[in-house]
């Protein structure tokens, strides 16, 4: 009976057959290709039945009785004897790979195993032939005196050679019942060899040899024995697995063996066995069935009891099939499907496994999960079908409210099963801790969305699971970060979770120390940044993030946290604010990294590919450090703190960079600073009035501009000195001078607009400003310098600053003295008229006379000295006109007689040809040159000029 403990299931379907054609005096039998049976007899006959028991292919292969049959590796191996007695024993291999029925197998290779040496003593008991590396055979034979005798060969070349180390003999082989070996029963106990099994391959191959009492592993290659125990089987009661196992099925177990580590298990299978065989991972045996007779039976009685083959699973402690055969047993066969077994009437029962899917069903049926799943592991199952048998046997688990043990089974389905299906388990069952074991298990799986983290960290922060917490944030790295944010690794490690879900759950949570480690971790800059400065206060790691991030990138996040910094450390900040304001200081070193436009002979895919990144990133680091920040970006940080922004300015100008991109918003930014400072417009409000000092200012202080400086606000004073160093003589502006102007304006600051217009030789506007800001003695200065055409100046700004003067609006101190003091320089540099200013003073019905009065006069009195010479003059050109005409009358009247007898130039005497001219002057031609025709007296052209002029100029002469 079988032993108690064991569960029955029927893992096995069963074929019964009868009247199956087999062949008489079977001696043994082997399986073959797809579930082929060979079958050897007595008389030599070789019959092979297909897989429904028809008879495929029958020969002749001995003519005496075949020991043994084996198919390996494509070729049937039998030893059987060709006449009477061991002389005669051959052992013959056919190639039977394309074996077709109603074929016979073609010509086998033969070699006499004693044609040439000393029959073995003993009769023959046990044989058996294996084909390791075709064509390499070993036989093996078992005699009755506890011998055996190995033999080794090439198939190919018919030669088998004994092995070196001779026969080898067992102890025990007598049979001594005391140790306990299995008898068959109502049988006396056998003695010699009951069972020769080859094990292993290659250099580890090994033989098992048997008797009734006791067993050996011998190693082939040396002959050696590697195993020695007092335990036995009769024939046919072991067998050797497929992984190299030896089964010796005793009276009260089944024992396993390896040559390695000897006897490892033992299963409790109680009676005696008829025959034994294995079958994958299961043990069929052959035993009496006691349910036909009563425990007193004799052995008479014993004989004639059915016989029960029981299929067992020894690991899982399952009776996967039973059937009763009639007896004797004739032979049983194991093979890759499945068993079979005849018996002498010609019945036989095939046995078939079922397929793991049914299999399962059964065991479901019967909430056997434990062991659907331990079965479905065992037989290398897919991950989807082992997943399957754990939600079965989670679901069962769950109803009765096993919720540990439920959580560990759904845990396995992750990547198979829809977490959504176990998470909306444990949450209407509200099992928070059966919730976080599973979703611990689905993160671990790297299929974790953002949900799950989310879900995941909920859980940990509801049970207020620190440990937990810091385990799962630090999956990218085996130290402890969260005393710092560096951690020991590089930012923007990959996670196995969702990041932002992580961070926002975390920083809700209050766990800001962990939030700022993922953040870090999974390179989110902005989170990390936000986290640590807001709410952890920690800035002196903030700055030290940002000053590692690169030029660029430190940039933005200045923009975005400037002014949390500059809350927490306005000096720091400011400083690398500076540092990111000038271009890098560091130059980037040229890679000696080849070309990636053409590949490199010999270079493979991978490495060139390794290249182009190496290149790539190389000249994305180049382009990083030519980055210069513009601090105009950042001056909304300081709009509480206009000190530390000008101060940046001021340093930033200082270190006089080529090649500063934003010198111009520099400038600008500085003046509208100088100029707020004086206004008042802002309100500094720096929490420490150290800070300036800690910052080094020798280089802060910008050369002074030279040149004297009115009275005026320190402000003015520094916007002044800043417009005329950003616009030296000779040279272009270092600023937008339109905009300049706006601000100067916009601030009431008549020196800045009174420098910009007046290098922008815009001297009329210059003199407005001067003029509404009543500043009489600059405006005099202006008109004195730059009133003059001939000097590049502007003569209106003599005629605008008059009008400005003498305007009602100009009554201010001073106002008096500066009309007086222009009066007498327009006068005095005659830039205009007094028929030009008397109209501008007469504008002004409220100026008084004693202003003007002493300019009138002496206008006036130049006036009538003027006329008078006019009359003079135009009584003397009367009196010329009157020459001239009688002159004229007299030369159409009169014949001119040329009486000189020299040049009148030159003095020598005249010859021909000679020039006269009316005048009374005579020159040689050759004095006058060519062109003389046509000429003017030389001596008296001078005169003809001036009068022509003086003609021209006068009313008449103009008409």
């Amino acid at each position: 009976m079988a032993s108690i403990g064991w569960k029955k299931f029927k893992f096995f379907d069963e074929e019964r057959h009868t009247g199956a054609p087999f062949p008489e005096g079977v001696t043994t039998a082997c399986a073959g290709i797809n579930d082929d049976v060979w079958l050897a007899c007595a008389d030599g006959l070789v019959v092979c039945m297909d897989r429904d028991l028809s008879i495929k292919s029958t020969f002749p292969a001995f003519k005496g009785k075949v020991h043994h049959l084996n198919v390996s590796k494509g070729k049937l191996v039998a030893l059987g004897e060709e006449a009477e007695g061991l002389r005669s024993l051959t052992l013959k291999i056919w190639d039977i790979s394309n074996l077709r029925s109603g074929t016979t197998p073609p010509a086998p290779a033969s070699q006499k195993l004693f044609a040439a040496s000393k029959l073995p003593e003993g009769t023959l008991q046990a044989a058996a032939a294996y084909v390791d590396e075709w064509p390499a055979v070993s036989v093996a034979l078992g005699t009755s005196a506890s011998g055996v005798h190995i033999y080794k060969g090439d198939a190919t070349k018919g030669k088998l050679t004994p092995a070196p180390f001779g026969c080898r003999v067992l102890r025990g082989g007598g049979g001594d019942t005391s140790t306990g070996a299995p008898q068959k029963s109502g049988s006396s106990p056998p003695s010699g060899i009951t069972a020769v099994h080859f094990a292993g391959s290659g250099n580890s191959l090994h033989l098992f040899a048997l008797t009734a009492g006791s067993l050996a592993a011998i190693s082939l290659a040396t002959g050696q024995f590697l195993l020695e125990d007092e335990c036995g089987a009769v024939p046919g009661c072991a067998a050797v697995t497929s992984g190299g196992e030896l089964l010796v099925a005793g009276s009260d177990a089944v024992h396993f063996y390896t040559a390695e580590e000897g006897r490892k298990a033992a299963v409790a299978i109680k009676g005696s066995k008829h025959a034994v065989v294995a079958f994958r991972h299961y043990i069929a045996a052959a035993v009496p069935d006691d349910s036909s007779a009563t425990s007193s039976s004799s052995s008479s009685n014993n004989a004639a009891r059915s016989i029960v083959l029981r299929i067992f699973d020894a690991s899982n402690k399952v009776v996967a099939a039973t059937a009763t055969i009639n007896p004797p047993l004739k032979w049983i066969v194991a093979g890759s499907r499945g068993i079979l077994t005849a018996d002498s009437s010609g019945a036989a029962i095939r046995f078939w496994e079922k397929p793991l899917e049914q299999r399962l069903e059964s065991l479901f049926r019967s909430r056997s999960f434990q062991l659907a799943l331990r079965i479905a592991q065992m037989e290398s199952a897919s991950v989807k079908t082992i997943a399957e048998v754990k939600r079965y046997f989670g679901d069962f688990l769950y109803s009765k409210r096993d919720y540990d043990a439920a959580a560990v089974q759904y845990a396995g389905t992750v990547g198979v099963l829809e977490p959504s299906y176990v998470i909306q388990k444990f949450l209407d069952a509200q099992r928070v801790h059966n919730l976080t074991t599973y979703l611990e298990a689905v993160h671990e799986e790297g299929i974790a969305t953002a949900d799950h983290t989310t879900l995941l960290l909920n859980c940990y922060t509801k049970l207020r699971d620190v440990s937990k917490i810091d385990q799962f944030v630090q999956q990218a790295n085996k130290t402890s970060p969260l005393k710092g944010s560096g951690g020991g690794f590089q930012s923007g490690t990959h996670l196995p979770y969702d990041a932002s879900a992580a961070i926002a759950v975390l920083h809700s949570a209050g766990y800001n120390d962990h939030a700022v480690f993922v953040a870090l971790a999974a390179g989110r800059t902005d989170d990390y940044l936000s986290i640590l400065l807001e709410d952890c206060h920690r800035f002196d790691e903030g700055l030290k993030y940002i000053r590692g991030l690169g030029r660029r990138r430190a940039a933005a996040a200045l923009h975005k946290f400037g002014n949390l910094l500059l809350q927490g450390d306005s000096v720091a900040t400011t400083t690398l604010l500076m540092e990111l304001c000038l271009p890098a200081t560091t130059t980037t070193t040229t890679s000696n990294t080849p070309s990636t436009t053409s590949r490199t002979a010999g270079t493979s895919t991978s490495e060139q590919q390794h290249l182009d990144q190496r290149e790539l990133k190389r000249q994305e680091e180049e382009e990083d450090a030519k980055f210069v920040a513009n601090l105009t970006n950042f001056t909304h940080l300081y709009t509480e703190r206009p000190d530390d922004l000008q101060y940046a300015c001021v340093t930033i100008l200082a270190m006089g960079h080529p090649d500063l991109p934003s010198k111009q918003t520099l400038y600008h930014t500085l003046l509208d600073l100088y100029l707020c400072t004086t206004s008042g417009s802002t309100t500094t409000h720096s929490d420490d009035s150290t800070n300036k000092s800690q910052i080094t200012r020798s280089a802060a202080t910008l050369p002074d501009a030279g040149g004297p400086k009115s009275a005026m606000p320190a402000g003015h004073a520094e916007a002044l000195d800043l417009l005329k160093r950003g616009w030296q003589p000779g040279q272009d502006p270092a600023y937008d001078v339109d905009r300049a102007l706006t601000t100067c304006r916009l601030h009431e600051f008549p020196q800045g607009l009174v420098f910009l217009y007046t290098n922008r030789r815009d001297f009329r506007e210059a003199a407005a400003v001067l003029a509404d800001a009543h500043d009489w003695p600059a405006l005099l200065e202006i008109c004195h310098v730059h009133g003059s055409a001939a000097t590049g100046g502007d003569p209106e700004v003599w005629h605008d600053a008059l009008e400005q003067l003498s305007s009602p609006a100009a009554a201010s101190p001073g106002a008096d003295a500066a009309l007086r003091e222009l009066l007498s320089r327009i006068e005095a540099e005659e830039v205009m008229p007094p028929m030009a200013v008397l109209p501008i003073l007469a504008k002004n019905p409220h100026l008084r006379l004693e202003l003007v009065r002493d300019y009138v006069i002496r206008a006036l009195e130049n006036e009538n000295r003027t006329i008078t010479a006019d009359v003079e003059e135009a009584q003397r050109l009367k009196e010329e006109v009157r020459k001239s005409e009688d002159a004229l009358k007299k030369l159409t009247t009169e014949p001119v007689i040329f009486q000189s007898s020299r040049d009148s130039q030159t003095g020598a005497p005249l010859e021909v040809p000679s020039v006269h001219f009316l005048c009374g002057h005579s020159f040689n031609l050759r004095t006058l040159g060519d062109g003389a025709e046509g000429q003017e007296c030389p001596l008296c052209a001078s005169e003809h000029r001036k009068n022509k002029r003086t003609t021209a100029k006068s009313p008449r002469g103009g008409r």
